[in-house]
């Protein structure tokens, strides 16, 4: 019995090869039992089509959260619309990852992970807001998800 890991989207696995049968000195060994590929880095992350809208969004929704911040402080029509189209070009990318593959669950946990870290770093830096110890915690939490998110068994 071999340790398997996924390979692509589809629910297939192959098993994973074993060090000894890979050995110089064992060419006369066909393979693992049963055979098959291993996983390949590159190709499971070429299948992830999905992350650079996600990064997208994350970037417009930075953007955007600083727009409202500076419209909540100074007023002005142009940093409400700014901080309007910004949220509105983030979340069309927000469309295209969900039609490549990011997955609901999977795209909003890095979202709103990446989204809290960054709302926090601009308070904390920019507008000197202080963090409480519960929202650290829910920060730390969160980063675990992304983890665990990307986790398969």
């Amino acid at each position: 019995m071999g340790v398997r890991f996924p390979l692509g989207t589809h629910g297939e696995y192959a098993p994973l090869a074993q060090l000894v049968e890979q050995l110089p000195l064992k060419e006369m060994v066909g393979g693992s039992n049963p055979s098959g590929r291993t996983k390949d880095f590159f190709t499971e992350t070429s299948n992830m089509k999905w992350i650079f809208p996600i990064f997208l969004l994350i970037f417009f929704e930075f953007i955007a959260d600083i727009l409202a911040k500076q419209w909540s402080i100074h007023r002005g029509f142009m940093l409400a619309t700014g901080a309007l189209l910004s949220y509105l070009v983030a979340n069309s990318f927000w469309l295209f990852a969900l039609k490549n593959g990011s997955g609901l669950a999977r795209g909003a946990v890095i979202f709103s992970v990446a989204s809290g870290i960054i709302a926090v770093g601009l308070g904390l830096l920019v507008y000197k807001e202080e963090v409480t110890r519960t929202q650290v915690i829910g920060l730390v939490l969160g980063l675990i998800s992304i983890g665990l998110i990307f986790w398969n068994d």
